[in-house]
């Protein structure tokens, strides 16, 4: 998408977006199968404008994305301990990652036990986490999750949470880029 530059019409071009969404969530809602539908919405608005995040909450957007995950709450895959534990844990694309797949991997089943999810693991990383079934550990760095220190959404890991530009500041980095 592309919100105009102009920082006063972008609030206007997302509550039109907004309205969309409402709908689609509304019907898709209101159907028979909802009860088994997991609904992912993710924003990441990027660096609007070009690559000189100078507003400071385009800076925290870009390292924090904001994630929504609606689940149904009597789902097979559910573990509603471990999910709400989950919503203020660090979690990244990866355990997103991680969780779609089991989603989508097939169901085992062997006589009268229960069926479980048989996850082919190729490609997710040992250290994801199935945001449905595992708990993430609330004292999960950044550095654990295999984040950029300059990605890093944690105060305590990073000093430049804060903004640091000062007058001049953003034409000395233009003077490094590859590019006019």
């Amino acid at each position: 998408h592309e919100y105009s530059l102009d920082a006063a019409h972008a609030p206007l071009s997302a509550e039109n977006y907004d309205g969309t969404v409402h709908r689609f969530l509304t019907d898709i809602m209101a159907r028979d199968d909802a009860r088994d539908t997991y609904i992912v919405l993710r924003s990441d608005h990027g660096l609007q404008g070009g690559p000189y995040p100078i507003d400071y909450s385009t800076q925290i957007e870009h390292m924090h994305p904001w994630t929504a995950i609606i689940a149904p709450a009597k789902h097979r895959s559910l573990s509603i301990e471990s999910f709400s534990l989950n919503q203020n844990r660090l979690a990244t694309g990866f355990d997103i990652y991680h969780s779609m797949r089991y989603l989508m991997s097939p169901l085992l089943v062997r006589g009268n036990d229960e069926p479980k999810s048989v996850l082919f693991d190729s490609g997710i990383p040992h250290w994801s986490y199935n945001l449905f079934q595992q708990t993430i550990p609330s004292n999960r760095s950044c550095q654990d999750a295999k984040i950029p220190k300059e990605f890093c959404p944690c105060i305590d890991e990073r000093s430049d949470m804060a903004p640091s530009f000062y007058v001049g500041h953003s034409e000395q980095i233009k003077k490094k880029l590859p590019f006019p």
